[in-house]
């Protein structure tokens, strides 16, 4: 059986890293991260940036290495940095360089709205291939101009991982559909590719509106899109599948001092998102994490403990025996779940339609 792959989406933060040391090797070769490094934080206060970019980067390769223990390259979206790298030295530079460092290599995510700098950067840094990313609404364009972005990358679609990113979508439509299969049949046709992938996510930018202290369900509309293109069995390669877990492709930076944040438990199945919210942790605490997983181990959308590090935290939680947690430890429940999930789920939707 030809098993699809994964191609989680992963913001270079510590819940996501953390996460990815708490699965099983069985787990992680199924899946390759495309890490995003955000920009550095913000201080409000002061006016400016709460480090410089070498300490901010300076525990990149260590933490890599910690991180992901297989041998074989990760992807990695410096673009939110892209504004402190210059002709000669890159915010990837000092990535990649770290990583080499601690034995990890670094295969570069690059899109053509990118700055000279950036390519420039993504050219030194090429000797384990290129991903190239294509936005929905850019792709019609760059399909022209494939061959000059090649070119100008100085490298062959063959040692290229395509991204086809939709980003914050919709509800999956049948025109959706047939658009995505319409354009992975143009850009197959043209170019043999090392890797295809579409890449979106529909999980909500806000938890505005989320009732509380019960069972919420919202669609997971990008698995939805991501099946039906593979069903269609259309294509002469099937796209491999990715996600951005538990997050929208938008990444806001907001003044802590004005943020409200509301403790919940984040979780998925097969076919949804599902979120059991609590209320707003200044004044309440993430103590209420005990009820929110006492409303969500019963239901039928719980796994079980032994399922991944997140569920057994779930269900400790319930119980009252382990820490309340905070914003990061609740991610890393999200994700520990969602990463082995859907492996699970592509192992098994592999089955009626092995991977091409």
């Amino acid at each position: 059986m030809s098993l699809h792959h994964y191609f989680p989406r992963l913001r270079w933060k510590p819940a996501e890293w953390e996460a990815l040391q708490e699965l099983p090797t069985q787990v992680l070769t199924e899946l390759t991260p495309i890490f995003d490094v955000l920009d550095i934080d913000w201080d409000y206060d002061n006016e400016c940036y709460k480090k410089s970019l070498a300490d901010y980067l300076q525990d990149f390769g260590l933490t890599l290495q910690m991180t992901w223990p297989l041998n074989r390259p990760v992807l990695l979206d410096v673009e939110k940095l892209d504004k402190h790298g210059n002709s000669t030295i890159h915010p990837l530079d000092m990535c990649v360089q770290d990583a080499l460092a601690h034995n990890k290599h670094i295969v570069p995510v690059y899109s053509p709205h990118y700055s000279n700098n950036y390519l420039q950067a993504v050219r030194r840094n090429s000797q384990f291939g290129v991903a190239l990313k294509l936005k929905a609404s850019h792709i019609a364009q760059n399909q022209h101009h494939i061959i000059s972005i090649l070119s100008n990358l100085s490298i062959n679609s063959a040692a290229v991982d395509l991204i086809i990113d939709l980003e914050d979508m919709g509800v999956c439509t049948t025109a959706l559909i047939q658009q995505v299969i319409s354009d992975c049949q143009n850009l197959l046709s043209q170019y043999t590719w090392r890797n295809f992938i579409v890449s979106a996510t529909c999980y909500p930018t806000s938890q505005s509106g989320i009732p509380l202290h019960q069972i919420h369900l919202h669609r997971r509309e990008e698995w939805v899109l991501w099946s039906n293109v593979i069903a269609s069995q259309a294509l002469q390669k099937t796209p491999s599948f990715s996600d951005y877990p538990t997050a929208s492709a938008q990444v806001t930076s907001v003044n802590p001092r004005f943020m409200s944040q509301h403790a919940a438990v984040r979780y998925s199945t097969d076919t949804d998102w599902v979120f059991v919210k609590g209320t707003a942790v200044k004044g309440n605490g993430w103590g209420q994490t005990q009820q929110l997983c006492q409303i969500l181990v019963p239901t039928s959308y719980y796994s079980g403990p032994p399922y991944s590090w997140g569920d057994q935290y779930i269900y400790d939680r319930s119980q009252g025996t382990n820490k309340s947690g905070g914003s990061k430890e609740w991610r890393k429940v999200a994700h520990t779940h969602h990463l082995t999930l859907v492996i699970d789920q592509l192992r098994n939707f592999s089955l009626s339609y092995p991977a091409i």
